[in-house]
């Protein structure tokens, strides 16, 4: 028999279960960054990049940074992926590979690189 409340309507117990999620948990972290065109020097080295920098849920204009910023932003953990942006579709992107800084001074989208080289990433 169940019990009854002080007006005499019977009273329902439901445990609830509550499950705490890890935010996002299993979602991957946006990139800070976006690259969609470079362009290489004589000797081969990234000489500037022009990029989409992730602002809060939005993206900003297109800005352009030369090399000794892009690494110094790739060494400081910032996240930034080769891709290119949807048409008519303002903040959102195709996005490819991570770009990596490796140890012997290169920037590449491929771990065994030995130059500087994004592949799929338009030369402007």
């Amino acid at each position: 028999m169940g019990c009854q409340n002080l007006h005499g309507f019977p009273v329902v117990y439901v445990k609830i279960k509550l499950v705490l999620l890890e935010a996002s948990f299993t979602m991957a972290k946006k990139p800070d960054g976006v690259i969609v065109a470079v362009r290489y020097a004589a000797d081969g080295k990234i000489e500037t990049a022009r990029i989409f920098e992730r602002r809060g849920p939005t993206y900003s204009d297109r800005v352009h940074i030369d090399r000794a910023t892009l690494v110094e932003r790739i060494r400081s953990k910032k996240r930034y992926v080769v891709g290119s942006r949807r048409k008519y579709l303002a903040s959102t992107f195709e996005t490819g590979p991570e770009v990596r800084y490796l140890e012997s001074n290169v920037i590449a989208t491929s771990p065994g690189a030995v130059q500087d080289m994004l592949e799929g990433v338009p030369i402007f």
